[in-house]
């Protein structure tokens, strides 16, 4: 197994490298990062991130930065007519690509998942459901889907030209972390001290780094944008796990079986990564 992680981390996705300095492939994807965050505040009411109005704007920003980030990969590709290919959108493994990734996920968050279930009534549930409406879709669709196009399918793609494995999931998970700091403006502008929005910031910044580390993982394997928009809807409608309402979960059985659910998730989750993403089962053939 160290052997197969050892070798995952060292290799290259099989491009024709151009022989350029490295810093040009991050500089590029800098841009690209900082493009996406910038249409968010081109708008009046920039930082009403919930107001009907902004969000539509900002639907129209980011499908115009997913729309003309292809010519930047452009630059980076020998073969442009490959350009979808680079981009993850492909028919071959799609199936197994959605589901197979989802289901490693789902192991993970048993634990919250069952809290969840725990804590909504049969009333709370259809009120949680009447709500989705365009919040829903920018939250569950096209946020998790733009997201995922610009810093895996755009981002990863330039950066596999350039770099191993692990470099590419190192820088690539940083840029996303990166790019959810514009937060903490939103943050200011609702009455939060600036130190507490910074601490929130890091905060976010951890955790999406983190998960940024985890699909850039899941594309580089898979070799599909859905894969990575699923995780990714998927984790935007859990939210992230409230530790402490399992740990301290008023019903002492309930209590324990949700501990046991985290860990069994969570070894679950393991032992599904190492046996089930392997580029075989996405008939991935760019990688080696």
């Amino acid at each position: 197994m160290a052997i197969s992680v050892y070798s995952f981390a060292n290799a290259k996705h099989n491009h024709n490298y151009r022989d350029i300095g490295q810093s040009y492939p991050i500089i590029t994807c800098l841009f690209l990062s900082t493009l996406y965050v910038l249409g968010l505040y081109l708008w009046p009411n920039k930082y009403l991130r919930d107001d009907p109005v902004v969000i539509k704007y900002r639907f129209f920003s980011v499908l115009l930065t997913c729309l003309i980030s292809p010519i930047f990969i452009c630059w980076h590709i020998s073969n442009k007519s490959d350009i979808l290919i680079h981009l993850g959108i492909r028919k071959s493994g799609l199936i197994a690509a959605i589901f197979i990734p989802l289901f490693t996920l789902f192991l993970l968050f048993l634990g919250p998942i069952y809290l969840w279930f725990l804590e909504n009534k049969e009333k709370e549930y259809h009120k949680y459901y009447s709500k989705i409406s365009i919040y829903g879709l920018r939250n569950y669709i096209i946020a998790p889907l733009t997201e995922e196009y610009i810093f895996r399918s755009c981002i990863v793609s330039i950066l596999l030209t350039y770099h191993t494995h692990s470099k590419t999931i190192f820088i690539a998970s940083f840029i996303f972390g990166l790019a959810h700091f514009h937060h903490i403006f939103e943050n200011i502008n609702k009455g939060i001290s600036l130190n507490r929005a910074l601490i929130i910031s890091c905060f976010q910044f951890i955790y999406t780094t983190i998960f940024g580390a985890y699909s850039t993982f899941v594309f580089i394997i898979t070799d599909h944008l859905m894969s990575c928009f699923v995780i990714h809807a998927f984790c935007n409608i859990l939210g992230f796990p409230d530790l402490n309402r399992i740990y301290y979960y008023h019903d002492l059985k309930q209590r324990k079986i949700l501990k046991y659910l985290l860990v069994l998730g969570f070894l679950g989750w393991l032992f599904a990564t190492k046996t089930l993403l392997k580029p075989q089962f996405f008939q991935n053939e760019r990688i080696y």
